[in-house]
């Protein structure tokens, strides 16, 4: 639950295209981190610490296959998916234009990309949430 006591639930027994464009209207970004790993791992570290992510006022959610927990944020919900989940809406991802209210990470590797800067030290971590939240 965030801070005003509202579930951060997602139900996916339904058709997760349908869920999917409900969230893109209640929500101003989703994140989905669908992998497990080390570098998986750094992204959703260093959004629970980002100085952007707790000051936004934007309403996100974000949605991981690793282990998640709440941020005190009432515009900001955290939610656990299936593997099986995070697939499909990756999936999803790739089939439809949703313009750049979904963002998938860890994105490839593919140079020029925006996690890429990260890795050669051109961005910092803060500034690629502040990128993906404006």
């Amino acid at each position: 639950m965030n801070p005003k006591g509202e579930k951060c639930e997602i139900q996916w027994d339904r058709n997760l295209l349908e869920e999917l464009e409900r969230d893109i209207e209640k929500y101003d970004k989703i994140i989905l981190i669908g992998e497990r790993g080390e570098r998986a791992r750094r992204w959703l570290e260093a959004f629970y610490q980002s100085e952007t992510v707790r000051h936004t006022e934007r309403k996100i959610l974000m949605l991981s296959v690793m282990n998640v927990h709440e941020l005190s944020k009432s515009n900001v919900c955290v939610q656990s998916v299936s593997e099986a989940e995070a697939r499909e809406l990756s999936r999803l991802h790739h089939m439809y234009e949703f313009s750049d209210r979904f963002v998938t990470i860890p994105e490839t590797k593919a140079y020029g990309g925006l996690f890429n800067f990260v890795d050669t030290g051109l961005l910092q971590m803060d500034e690629v949430w502040e990128a993906l939240l404006h």
